[in-house]
């Protein structure tokens, strides 16, 4: 095994210019382009994108020994004996890179090292990343008796397993499978990867926005052919066709996750299929992700398998990763049993306040409030609820905005924040650190909150679209400032902090910010 890599260590998602190029060769043969590395690196030994936190990029050897380019995220808390290894699969522009940056704040709070394949077109054309079934032709009815079906092995579904074992390899890890999610095109790699590999050692699975599905279901002839449904499939011991390997596929932890704003049908979205097939699921993502789940169901009954599939809707998403990650990552590591259940309860919504806001971090290292490594203007602003009640509220669906903007953030699945608890949302980057043991997340956009040093109005409102609480500084941005206004202008580099008496302050030079913490007052 050979390993070239440069500086390595931590960076913030746009780490394009300066991220370690590695290439780890794990089978005989096996090199990167040359172009793929620069020529001072080339030579340079070292395990360092998988052995120490932040981002790498790597190159396995695939089984027809082409090279599959990956990049990787190991955050910083990952045991390598046992931590969590977590495949991210890309949509249609196989884009990677993207989705490791998108997700990498995900695997960062929940100790996790993320691996994003690259299944280029170069090697997996057109629907040979998503259907790559067969030696040629289609995925259709016909492949098994034409003799064009593949192994499991050797579809792009068995590089994944081929790859964790690599990476398991690598790190010394003991991991007995791997946890497994994929957005739109990658949400269909994700179900049919449970459906055709049935050996496969997938923990638990989230696909996320597929545009259509393979049912696990034959039950009608016409809807359910291949690569639709499972009629015409290989009927043989291992395959999807088998009922014993249905029944195996429907006993797996597969949660579909579809953007409550997912809606758009082939007629708005030519990227979403209008076949009759595919028609028949729904006529948008939404509509076939929840179809899929309910066939699921009914196959289930009919075979007497008591299934844990689940459904969910990702609140005020669209066809974005960005806007679906972070609900994902819950359902993958800490869903269990379920996602909290929406607050309708006004009284107790409006004893969650906001606490604290920075939107002018300090300059230097001091402004990193977010503690990925680097100070950003945008990545580390931030806001911080706190529930000053005596019963837990869920804020699924809730959001934060500003004067211009009502929806900067909007609170995906997770659990209830309890009496006494604190949650902070950060602008950007990946928050790293314990925060004072609150639960943390990053906002949705790309620009983060975009707070105005000069003023602004920050807004809390539920599920519903009721507001909770307003709060406003400076001149407003222009808009109408609210009740609870603080005059002057914040550009302080520091944050501005609710007293213990309900009031506003500016946090004092010696503790600028205290992100998941009280303000620190009389310092």
């Amino acid at each position: 095994m050979s390993i070239v890599n440069s500086s390595g260590g931590r960076r913030r998602p746009g780490w394009r210019a300066g991220v370690c190029a590695v290439a780890l060769t794990l089978l005989a043969g096996c090199e990167l382009p040359a172009g793929d590395v620069a020529p001072a690196e080339r030579n340079v030994t070292d395990p360092a994108a998988l052995e120490r936190p932040g981002f790498g990029q790597v190159s396995f050897a695939a089984e027809k020994g082409h090279p599959l380019q990956a990049w990787t995220y190991r955050s910083t808390g990952f045991d390598p004996n046992s931590g969590p290894i977590w495949f991210l699969m890309h949509g249609q522009s196989r884009n990677a890179d993207r989705y490791a940056r998108s997700g990498a704040w995900v695997a960062e709070r929940h100790d996790a090292l993320l691996v994003a394949i690259r299944f280029s077109d170069d090697w997996y054309p057109g629907s040979r990343y998503t259907t790559g079934l067969t030696r040629s032709g289609k995925a259709d009815s016909e492949a098994a008796a034409e003799g064009r079906w593949l192994p499991p092995e050797a579809t792009p579904y068995g590089e994944v397993e081929r790859i964790f074992d690599a990476v398991r390899d690598a790190i010394g890890g003991q991991q007995q499978g791997y946890y497994l999610a994929g957005h739109s095109a990658g949400g269909q790699f994700t179900h049919r990867l449970l459906t055709f590999y049935p050996e496969n050692r997938v923990l638990r699975a989230v696909a996320i926005n597929a545009g259509w599905y393979t049912l696990p279901s034959a039950s009608d002839g016409d809807l359910h052919q291949l690569p639709y449904g499972l009629a015409g499939a290989p009927v043989d011991e291992g395959s999807a066709g088998n009922e014993a390997v249905r029944r195996r596929l429907l006993s797996r932890g597969l949660a579909v996750l579809v953007g409550e704003k997912d809606i758009q049908n082939p007629r708005e979205d030519s990227r979403v299929r209008g076949t009759r097939q595919a028609m028949a699921q729904g006529e948008s993502r939404f509509e076939r992700g929840r179809f899929y789940v309910e066939t699921a169901r009914e196959e289930a009954k009919r075979l007497g398998v008591d299934s844990p599939w689940s459904f969910h809707i990702a609140p005020g998403a669209g066809h974005r990763i960005l806007e679906t990650v972070d609900s994902a990552g819950y359902l993958l590591f800490a869903g269990q049993p379920a996602p909290c259940t929406p607050e309708t309860d006004h009284d107790a919504a409006r004893k969650v306040v906001i606490a604290e806001l920075l939107a002018d971090p300090p300059k230097g290292t001091g402004g990193d409030a977010n503690g990925d490594g680097e100070r950003d203007p945008a990545d580390d602003e931030f806001v911080e609820l706190h529930n000053t009640g005596s019963r837990p509220v869920c804020l699924e669906g809730w959001s934060l905005g500003d004067a211009d903007d009502p929806e900067r953030h909007v609170f995906p699945l997770g659990d209830a924040l309890e009496p006494g608890e604190r949650r902070v949302i950060f602008g950007g980057g990946i928050p790293t650190g314990s925060f004072g043991g609150s639960q943390v997340g990053r906002a949705r956009g790309s620009k983060g909150f975009n707070l105005s040093n000069d003023g602004d109005v920050l807004t809390l409102r539920d599920a519903g679209g009721r507001v909770v609480q307003q709060v406003s500084w400076g001149d407003c941005d222009g808009a109408k400032c609210a009740d609870d206004h603080w005059k002057s202008a914040l550009d302080v580099a520091a944050s501005l902090s609710r007293r213990a008496d309900g009031s506003w302050a500016l946090s004092p030079r010696s503790a600028p910010f205290t992100p998941g913490e009280p303000m620190r007052e009389g310092e």
